[in-house]
């Protein structure tokens, strides 16, 4: 079996790096990132999707521990969606344990 020597050109990341510009600047929460990170991009889901969300996001919180032991793939799954900017404190309480 060969082995493959993967450069950075070709790494997930850099992938993602190639697909939009890296911003230089801090978003308002403080990260680097591309135009999926910026202000706009949230602006362009519509409101029905974001409710929506944040009414999975509401129930999740209700039976987090239950979620966490049993949903878990599902929990993750939401999380790399993003957390609805509403939440996104309460949602990072209860993924750090802090609740």
């Amino acid at each position: 079996m060969a082995t493959r020597d993967w450069s950075d050109s070709e790494s997930v990341a850099s992938s993602v790096a190639a697909a939009s510009e890296v911003s230089t600047v801090p978003d308002k929460f403080g990260f680097l990132g591309g135009a999926q990170y910026s202000e706009d991009w949230e602006e362009t889901v519509p409101v029905e999707v974001i409710r929506r969300r944040e009414k999975k996001w509401l129930e999740m919180f209700s039976n987090w521990d239950s979620h966490m032991l049993k949903k878990y793939k599902k929990v993750r799954d939401r999380c790399r969606k993003g957390i609805p900017s509403a939440l996104r404190a309460r949602g990072w309480q209860h993924l750090c344990g802090a609740h």
